[in-house]
């Protein structure tokens, strides 16, 4: 694979990650909203990579992931609060980003939500009772393709719409001293 194409893992530790370009450009967006939950993505990423991989891995990754899609709501919810309801707040943030709630990766995100879903990261990530993991089959193969394309979609949005504006202000704020002065005195 090209030298381009491998993204190293956060942290100090821990061998390179081969991450497919969807993966990377996912990566490269969620940093904007935190290094940890790049840090997150990419582990869930290296183990769904492992070969032979490990026999509780659609519970590990379905962790990591669900610590990811939880940073995002944090984020991207304009009025983020907990106790307010899972489905509440993908609502939001599908709102704030003008996404409409027909699309299929709107779909997707809200069919994670409800206490108890089966279908949901809480439930990936656990196991009922004593059983036994589950397999990492098909339809986890499935699940992981609707989180990456979930993730890809909500993330450029917010990229579209947010991203440009800081730099924009930011350009702006240097171009102004005395702004920048007085900026600089309100943060210390």
């Amino acid at each position: 694979m090209d030298c381009n194409r491998w993204l190293y893992r956060l942290c100090l530790r821990g061998p390179p990650v081969a991450l497919s370009l969807r993966q990377e450009s996912v990566a490269r967006r969620l940093r904007q909203l935190g290094e940890g939950s790049a840090a997150f993505f990419i582990d869930a990423c290296g183990l769904l990579a492992e070969q032979p991989p490990r026999r509780t891995v659609t519970h590990l990754v379905a962790h990591l992931l669900r610590d990811v899609e939880s940073a995002v709501r944090w984020v991207l919810d304009p009025a983020f609060q907990r106790g307010r309801g899972h489905r509440a707040s993908v609502v939001a943030v599908l709102d704030e980003l003008g996404i409409s709630h027909n699309e299929p990766v709107a779909e997707f995100w809200l069919g994670l939500t409800g206490e108890g879903n089966s279908a949901g990261l809480a439930a990936r990530a656990h196991r009922r009772a004593l059983d036994a993991p589950r397999d990492a089959d098909g339809e986890f193969a499935e699940f992981i393709e609707g989180i990456e394309e979930l993730l890809d979609r909500v993330l450029r949005r917010f990229e579209d719409r947010y991203v440009g504006v800081f730099a924009r202000l930011d350009d702006l704020l240097s171009s102004c001293p005395a702004i920048s002065g007085l900026l600089r005195d309100l943060t210390r």
